[in-house]
C-alpha cells in the first residue's frame, strides 16, 4: 500500500468463505480510493446488508467461543445466516501487549 500510496481507510477485516478442515477466507483492508488489482491482490465492495454484530474483547484463542454464542444467538432468534460472516480487528496486538484488551467485531449477515 505504501509503494502504492494507498491510504488505510478503517479496520483491516477477514471474510471466512469457508470453516472446515479446510478454510478459504479473504484479508481485506479498507482504502481512500480506487486501487490496481495486482498478483493475488483483488478489489471489491460490499452489497449493503442486515447483519448481527458480537463485539468479542479478548485473545483471539477462544474468539470461537463468541462465533458459537452468535450463532446460537441468530438461530434462538428465528434468523437465517446469509452470506459469510466477517471479523474486523479493532485492535489487537500492536495496540495492546494484554490481550483481553483486543477488540474484535463479528458480522454474520442475516435474513
Amino acid at each position: 500500500m505504501d509503494r502504492k500510496h494507498i491510504i488505510q481507510k478503517g479496520f483491516p477485516f477477514t471474510i471466512y468463505h469457508n470453516v472446515s478442515d479446510t478454510m478459504a477466507f479473504s484479508v481485506c483492508i479498507p482504502f481512500e480510493k480506487d486501487g490496481l488489482a495486482e498478483g493475488n491482490i483483488q478489489i471489491g465492495r460490499f452489497t449493503p446488508a442486515v447483519a448481527v454484530l458480537a463485539d468479542y474483547f479478548g485473545p483471539y484463542t477462544t474468539l470461537g467461543n463468541a462465533h458459537v454464542a452468535l450463532q446460537q444467538w441468530i438461530a434462538e432468534s428465528q434468523l437465517e445466516m446469509y452470506g459469510d460472516p466477517i471479523e474486523m480487528y479493532v485492535t489487537g496486538p500492536p495496540e495492546w501487549t494484554d490481550s483481553t484488551r483486543w477488540h474484535t467485531k463479528i458480522y454474520y449477515p442475516v435474513k
